[in-house]
C-alpha cells in the first residue's frame, strides 16, 4: 500500500486500519516511493512495527544510500528498493552499503533481462533476495514473468513460498489491451517464441501524439 502522501500519523492509522482489515494471514507491505526524510521513515517504520509489514519499499531517496542503511539498521522491518537503479554496478553499491533487505531490480530500467538475472545472482551470494519490479505494460509483464523462471534461490527452506510478482491494479490500456497477454491473479509464462506475446499495434497508433 502506498503511504508517505499524508501526515505520519494518518499513514501510521491507514496501515493499522488495512491489516485489521485484512487478518493475520495475507502479507502487507508498504511503499513510500521516496517520500520519506530517514527521521520521518524511522519514525513511521517504529510505529507500524507491530503490524507485522513483509517490507517497507523506497523509504528515502534512491540515491541516497546511506540514509537507506541508516533506516534498516533503526527499525526491524524488511527494506526494500533498487526499482530507480541501473545496471549491475549500481546494485553493487546498495548490496556493498548493506542497505536494503531485498532487491527490486526492474528490467526495463536496469539494462534487460541478463541484467536482472545478474542483479539477482550477485545478490544472492550476500543472502539477498531479488524480486524484479513490475510496473508499465503488458511487455514489461511478460518479461517478469519469463524473470521469475529463472530467480537464483537465496535460501533452501523447503516452506519458502515462489517470489510473487508484481501486479498494479491500477486502470492501465498499455497493460490491459495492448498485447493477448491475459492478465490476472493468476498467470502462466508465455510459451511463444520472443517474449511470447502479440503486440496489438491499433492500441499504439491510438495513443500516438
Amino acid at each position: 500500500m502506498k503511504v508517505g502522501g499524508r501526515q505520519i500519523g494518518e499513514d501510521v492509522d491507514r496501515v493499522r486500519r488495512a491489516r485489521a482489515a485484512l487478518g493475520p494471514d495475507f502479507r502487507l507491505a508498504v511503499d513510500a516511493n521516496r517520500a520519506f526524510t530517514a527521521a520521518e521513515a524511522i519514525r513511521f517504520g517504529r510505529a507500524i512495527i507491530d503490524e507485522d509489514i513483509w517490507f517497507f519499499e523506497e523509504p528515502v531517496m534512491p540515491e541516497d544510500l546511506l540514509a537507506y542503511a541508516e533506516v534498516r539498521r533503526s527499525i526491524g522491518i524488511p527494506i526494500a528498493g533498487g526499482e530507480s537503479e541501473f545496471t549491475r554496478w549500481g546494485f553493487r553499491d546498495m548490496i556493498a552499503t548493506r542497505a536494503v533487505d531485498l532487491l527490486q531490480p526492474d528490467a526495463t530500467a536496469c539494462g534487460g533481462i541478463r541484467e536482472t538475472l545478474l542483479i539477482a545472482g550477485m545478490a544472492s551470494a550476500f543472502g539477498i533476495p531479488a524480486i524484479p519490479h513490475v510496473w508499465g505494460s503488458a511487455i514489461t509483464l511478460a518479461a517478469a514473468l519469463h524473470l521469475f523462471t529463472a530467480l537464483p534461490t537465496v535460501a533452501p527452506s523447503l516452506a519458502r513460498t515462489p517470489p510473487p510478482l508484481e501486479l498494479d491494479q491500477a486502470p492501465n490500456v498499455f497493460r490491459e489491451s495492448l498485447s493477448d497477454l491475459v492478465v490476472g491473479p493468476v498467470m502462466t509464462v508465455p510459451e511463444r517464441p520472443g517474449l511470447g506475446i502479440e503486440i496489438d499495434r491499433s492500441v499504439v497508433e491510438a495513443h500516438l501524439a
